[in-house]
């Protein structure tokens, strides 16, 4: 009797597995890159805001802020470091 209430629960820990590898592991890695990337931040470094702006990179700023330089408006913003996204770019 004891052995069928350890079957029942077989399901819900495999469900737990592919929890853990198919979508927690994965934000994980993600924030610990995206992390990396922002102590990485210095001036002149193209970035993305989550908007979808093109900007530069002008200054770092104490805690979880940054200012940077939209060129296309000739504009400085202020923005919080989760924010903002490196410009990838691809080299052959």
């Amino acid at each position: 009797m004891s052995g069928s209430g350890f079957t029942q629960f077989i399901p819900l820990i495999l469900i737990f597995v592919i929890f853990y590898f198919f979508l927690i592991r994965p934000q994980q890695k993600r924030a610990k890159d995206h992390k990396a990337m922002v102590a990485a931040l210095k001036r002149g470094d193209e970035v993305i805001t989550a908007g979808g702006i093109c900007a530069t990179v002008e200054r770092v700023l104490e805690g979880d802020k940054v200012e940077v330089f939209v060129v296309r408006w000739d504009y400085y913003l202020f923005l919080i470091i989760n924010m903002i996204h490196p410009v990838n770019l691809i080299q052959d």
